[in-house]
């Protein structure tokens, strides 16, 4: 789900060089309503952002909505950035949150990845 057509053209047009075929692009518009709609909702300014950044957010909800989780990085495991953003959107959402850039959940993941490192060797 891209925010407008040309957005990251470099990228999409190296994935549609792949041999697993073609990148399907699908802009975001108006009738993408639950995606505008939590700009404002989770948005602190909503009304100060400019269409494009709005269309950024939106993308957000997007990428999240039908996830089982979240795995993040914010400064000390705050809600800071655009990150927070999608923070916001999964949580009201019920979808779990692993930010990486709290010390307790990080050491948390390293242990379960170490875990199952060594369950695979």
């Amino acid at each position: 789900m891209l925010p407008w057509p040309s957005y990251e053209k470099e990228w999409v047009a190296m994935l549609s060089n792949l041999p697993t075929g073609n990148v399907l692009v699908h802009p975001i518009t108006s009738l993408h309503t639950a995606a505008f709609e939590s700009v404002k909702q989770f948005h602190p300014n909503p009304a100060a952002l400019k269409q494009s950044v709005t269309k950024l957010h939106a993308r957000n909800y997007m990428i999240i909505e039908n996830t089982h989780f979240v795995v993040c990085w914010t400064p000390g495991g705050e809600l800071k950035g655009g990150t927070a953003q999608g923070i916001r959107i999964a949580e009201s959402l019920g979808i779990y949150v692993y930010n990486l850039g709290d010390p307790t959940v990080l050491a948390a993941f390293e242990d379960k990845l170490e875990q199952r490192k060594e369950e695979l060797l």
